[in-house]
């Protein structure tokens, strides 16, 4: 069985490595940042079952000028040519090597992968730049898949609209942020109607339902072990468990905000619900006076904030990349009301 090559492909920013961190399950894969134009280079990751290789993804550069691209293939290139012909003449020119370079990087991908997936950031506007990216993907012939990415509270009407304007008919919803297991599912099952044989994606989800089946049954397990030995489990409330639940929820609330929705910390896998977790407990013994084992201190908005700076200054890099991390956190851990979702003012500073 022959692995399908898949290339992950769109503008600047819309979180198409965050797909593939999600999709492979390797929140190492790749960079992150706040900023445009991260990934430079087509980088390969492969999903296997075993020794069985079932589908090669590539991350691509995003495109940052289409537009462009569209301009010379239209007044560079005979229009008698098929898409593929003048694409090749475009990757042949100097343009490709210089100005154009990053797009040309896409576009040999492309050709070389038996299809791709066009990764959309849902809380954007239809604009000229991306009908002009989906014209010049168009031309090298290969199955394309929009993917929603940011789709709470999205619209996507318009989005479908044009898309199916272009031809554009399956297409997947699958928020990297939020992420939802069925939804991934979803992706696959959509991504095989487009392919002749749906072997190899029928062989991945298979095993991603096994790995999602042994998950659910260890998860039962432990809360079922915690159940019936909660009497045994020590109440004790100290400064080392305040602090580390500042760290991690920072830490995660960090990531979050640059698109991750799964984050290995202190080498352990955390998602949304250990930071909402870690501020519902400092919430609670913040309004409930709890004085702390080890060092005899009453949990306070102060101590809140002082531990929080340190906890900030001990984590890698600058500590201004965790700002808006560190305002979230506190803004719901020492809130005078309980906020009933840690995600509800993240949004509002989401990357």
């Amino acid at each position: 069985m022959k692995p399908l090559s898949l290339a992950v492909v769109g503008h600047t920013n819309t979180g198409k490595t965050s797909l593939l961190r999600t999709l492979l399950r390797d929140v190492q894969f790749g960079e992150v940042k706040n900023q445009a134009a991260t990934t430079r280079h087509v980088e390969e990751a492969l999903i296997h079952d075993g020794a069985t290789p079932l589908v090669k993804l590539y991350d691509t550069p995003g495109l940052e000028d289409a537009g462009g691209v569209l301009d010379w293939l239209e007044t560079q290139t005979p229009a008698r040519l098929d898409g593929i012909e003048r694409i090749q003449l475009f990757l042949d020119s100097d343009v490709a090597a210089g100005t154009f370079n990053q797009e040309a990087k896409v576009l040999r991908q492309l050709l070389h992968s038996d299809m791709a997936l066009y990764v959309v950031d849902a809380r954007e506007p239809v604009l000229g730049k991306y009908k002009d990216e989906l014209t010049v993907l168009s031309w090298c012939a290969r199955p394309l898949m929009p993917v929603f990415n940011f789709t709470a509270a999205a619209d996507t009407t318009a989005w479908r609209t044009m898309l199916a304007r272009r031809g554009l008919h399956v297409f997947a919803a699958f928020d990297t942020v939020a992420f939802d297991f069925n939804g991934e599912m979803q992706l696959w099952d959509n991504l095989a109607t487009m392919l002749p044989t749906r072997d190899v994606l029928d062989a991945l989800m298979a095993m991603r339902k096994r790995d999602w089946q042994q998950l659910n049954g260890e998860a039962r397990r432990d809360i079922a072990h915690f159940l019936l030995n909660v009497a045994a489990t020590p109440g004790d409330v100290t400064e080392e468990g305040l602090r580390n639940n500042i760290s991690v929820a920072i830490q995660y609330l960090r990531a979050w905000l640059n698109g991750s929705g799964a984050v290995a910390i202190f080498d352990l896998m955390e998602d949304a619900a250990t930071a909402e977790i870690s501020r519902s407990q400092i919430w609670q013994w913040l309004h409930n006076d709890i004085k702390l084992a080890d060092t005899g201190r009453v949990v306070t908005a102060e101590l809140v904030n002082e531990i929080t700076e340190e906890e900030v200054a001990k984590l890698p890099g600058d500590p201004a990349d965790y700002e808006q991390a560190k305002k979230t956190f506190l803004d719901v851990a020492v809130a005078e009301d309980y906020i009933d979702f840690l995600t509800l003012p993240a949004y509002g500073r989401m990357n």
